[in-house]
């Protein structure tokens, strides 16, 4: 029950309820630091915190005129503005506000609440954000939140949603982040801003693109591999785009790797090695240790088996020799003792060994090219068939035969000794310029290319039969070859109606007289039986597609009136237009017979009027609060005026 002290209690009976009171309230120093904020951090603070914490929103919206900036009283709901200072967002249609940079709070009414927002910055009348006609200002008051600082102020110390719907926060100290309540961190880590306190589950990626950054776990795993201790335990496969470097890498099984490797220290293979692909050996290459080792050579060699050092190493040893040596040709010296005599593929003896290789001796009777055909015959000295190279010899050495010997030198010489003339088929005699060869059945001879031209193309137009055209042509030592064209006279004659003549000398202009002898009756579209009379014109006949004479007149009075275009004037169009039903007519007949108006207009009465161009009823909407009164008295309006009760 309350604790409570009345007129007749004693002070032991206030005391005694004194201290329960006490006891049950408890010393203010025991409140949290969130509820000391209060002017004296009593109770009754705690409790306003408290009762400032219940959280309550007020939406104002404003539709502005043009550059409008104070916006304050109701809104377009009829809502009037009323908010504490910190405790209200504001945006220019979807755009968000900065307080004390976009605007400022004002009008304050004593009890800590202000009634106005005025804008300001960029959004003030006539800069560049500022409000246009239509635009919406919307307002947001609430309660609850903590109270953030003002942008030029120091860091708050809470989360904001941004226009963007990022929620961030703007604390000074880090953010602890506690997945549960039940005993919830407090305290950051030493050196970090950022804390998750629970277990943590992300569903896409996590990652950072900051160079130098590190994820760092005692234990890092997918359930499978674990990475502990810097040991990796457990993982099955793995790929490596780049570098792999371990100082000691060692495989209890099967090593294989599917692209190049690349070993900087010692490999120390003590298993066997094969090797089903190609092997390049950079460097020196010992095959064998001891030997007793083996090398088999399966395949080809593809390069020169070339020593290190000249005349150092040997090829097979005296207790193992190669079987058979094959090869192309020999080159070096062959000493020492020779088992055996050197003998030709027929089984001739070409190297006679003797008894220990040293009265040795070459048996050569002849040399042939095929086996059969001598060449160099030993006993002789006779060199048969072609030498195919002489060049330590010149023709000084060799006796002239009757083929005549051939060298570029004399071939040259000869050449430039003689001209075209010199060739059994060329006769050549009075060399003039524009001379050329021409081939007459038995030999080239000289001719002038000039006057042949001349003549082929004098043989071509001279003494043609062109009508009208003389061409001649003068072919003698003295002339110039040129052809003279003369185009002969030419008679013109016009007869019929129109008459004249003319003779156009050659290459001369033509200029005809030329008389009409014809009456304009004459011609086939025009039309009279009767001479016409003075002063009359032809106007055509559309009905007849002829013209015919008639009176020039600016009257119909002498005029008679065709079949097709008939006249029009003002009197007679006003007789043709006639008012209908409902219609009336009025005519101007004007100052001539060709600018009179008629004006047709529509007839209105009993309900129905103009506006503008459109007939319409002439009616209003009244309501019952109109007949309270009574009926419509009618007064100002048409008659025949509608009234339509709604």
């Amino acid at each position: 029950m309350a604790k409570t002290v009345d007129n007749f209690s004693t002070i032991e009976g206030f005391r005694k309820t004194y201290n329960e009171l006490a006891f049950d309230v408890g010393e203010k120093d025991g409140l949290r630091d969130a509820l000391k904020l209060g002017t004296d951090g009593t109770i009754i603070d705690a409790l306003n915190i408290l009762e400032d914490k219940k959280f309550f929103l007020q939406e104002y919206t404003y539709i502005a005129t043009t550059n409008q900036t104070t916006y304050t009283g109701n809104d377009n709901f009829s809502v009037k503005l009323l908010f504490k200072k910190d405790k209200v967002q504001v945006f220019k249609n979807e755009r968000h506000l900065v307080e004390d940079v976009d605007y400022i709070v004002a009008n304050p009414d004593g009890q800590g609440n202000h009634e106005s927002i005025v804008l300001q910055g960029t959004y003030a009348s006539g800069q560049s954000n500022a409000m246009a006609a239509g635009d919406r200002l919307t307002i947001y008051s609430y309660t609850g939140a903590f109270i953030g600082t003002q942008i030029a102020g120091t860091a708050s110390s809470f989360f904001q949603k941004s226009a963007e719907n990022t929620i961030y926060n703007t604390n000074a100290n880090g953010v602890i982040l506690n997945g549960d309540n039940s005993s919830a961190t407090t305290t950051l880590e030493t050196g970090y801003t950022l804390q998750l306190a629970g277990k943590t589950f992300a569903e896409d990626d996590v990652m950072s693109t900051v160079a130098g950054k590190k994820v760092q776990f005692p234990i890092i795993t997918d359930g499978t591999a674990s990475l502990s201790s810097g040991s990796l335990t457990s993982a099955i496969n793995g790929t490596f785009s780049g570098q792999v470097q371990a100082e000691h890498l060692k495989s209890t099984d099967d090593l294989e790797v599917t692209d190049d490797a690349s070993i900087g220290g010692d490999l120390s293979v003590t298993g066997n090695t094969t090797l089903t692909a190609n092997l390049n050996v950079n460097g020196n290459t010992t095959l064998g240790n001891a030997s007793a080792d083996t090398i088999t050579f399966t395949g080809y060699a593809a390069s020169s088996l070339r020593p290190d050092t000249t005349n150092t190493y040997t090829l097979g040893l005296t207790s193992k020799k190669w079987a058979n040596v094959h090869s192309t040709t020999f080159t070096g010296n062959l000493t020492g003792d020779v088992t055996g005599d050197v003998k030709s593929s027929g089984g001739q003896t070409i190297l006679d060994n003797g008894t220990n290789g040293t009265d040795a001796t070459i048996r050569l009777s002849t040399i042939t090219n095929d086996g059969s055909t001598t060449v160099l015959n030993v006993a002789s000295g006779l060199l048969t068939g072609t030498v195919s190279s002489i060049a330590n010899h010149d023709t000084g050495d060799l006796t002239e035969g009757s083929n005549l010997y051939y060298t570029s030198g004399r071939a040259d010489g000869r050449i430039a000794a003689a001209n075209i003339g010199a060739l059994n088929n060329v006769t050549t005699s009075s060399l003039t310029d524009k001379d050329i060869l021409q081939y007459n059945g038995s030999a080239f001879v000289n001719i002038n290319l000039g006057e042949t031209v001349e003549d082929l193309v004098g043989a071509m137009v001279a003494g043609g039969t062109e009508t009208g055209l003389t061409v001649s042509y003068t072919d003698n030592a003295g002339s110039d070859g040129k052809l003279d064209f003369v185009l002969d006279n030419s008679d013109f004659a016009l007869t019929g109606a129109v008459t004249g003549s003319v003779t156009q000398t050659a290459k001369g202009n033509v200029s005809i007289s030329t008389t009409m002898n014809s009456a304009i009756n004459s011609l086939s579209d025009v039309n009279y039986t009767s001479a016409p009379s003075a002063g009359q014109i032809l106007v055509w006949d559309a009905g007849n597609s002829y013209w015919e004479p008639a009176n020039n007149s600016t009257t119909t009075d002498t005029t008679s009136e065709g079949s097709n275009n008939k006249y029009f004037t003002d009197d007679r169009v006003n007789s043709v237009v006639q008012a209908g039903n409902g219609l009336s007519k009025t005519y101007n007949g004007g100052s001539t017979v060709l600018d009179g108006t008629s004006t047709l207009s529509v007839a209105t009465s009993n309900g129905v009027k103009l506006d503008g161009n459109d007939v319409e009823l002439d009616y209003s909407v009244i309501t019952d609060s109109d007949l309270s009164g009574g009926l419509p008295s009618g007064s100002g309006k048409s008659v025949g005026h509608l009234y339509f009760l709604v």
